[in-house]
C-alpha cells in the first residue's frame, strides 16, 4: 500500500482549526486506520459516533498516478 499525505490542519471560513485525528479499528483481516478532521478530541469522538451509526461504502477511491495492483 502506498502512503498518502494528509493536511496537518485546516482553518475554515469561521477561523476554526480542524485537525486530523486517527481512527483505528480491528476487523477479521487485521487492524485498519483512517483519519477524520475535527475541532477537538471530544468532537472527534462525537463524529465517530455518527460514523458508527450512518457510515456506508460510497465506492472505490481511484488514485491518480502509478500504483500497483
Amino acid at each position: 500500500m502506498k502512503d498518502i499525505t494528509i493536511p496537518a490542519r485546516y482553518i475554515d471560513e469561521k477561523q476554526r482549526v480542524w485537525k486530523p485525528y486517527n481512527v483505528r479499528f480491528a476487523g477479521p483481516d487485521g487492524v485498519y486506520e483512517f483519519y477524520i478532521q475535527a475541532l477537538s478530541i471530544g468532537h472527534a469522538e462525537l463524529l465517530l459516533e455518527d460514523i458508527r451509526a450512518t457510515a456506508t461504502v460510497a465506492g472505490e477511491v481511484i488514485a491518480h498516478g502509478d500504483l500497483e495492483g
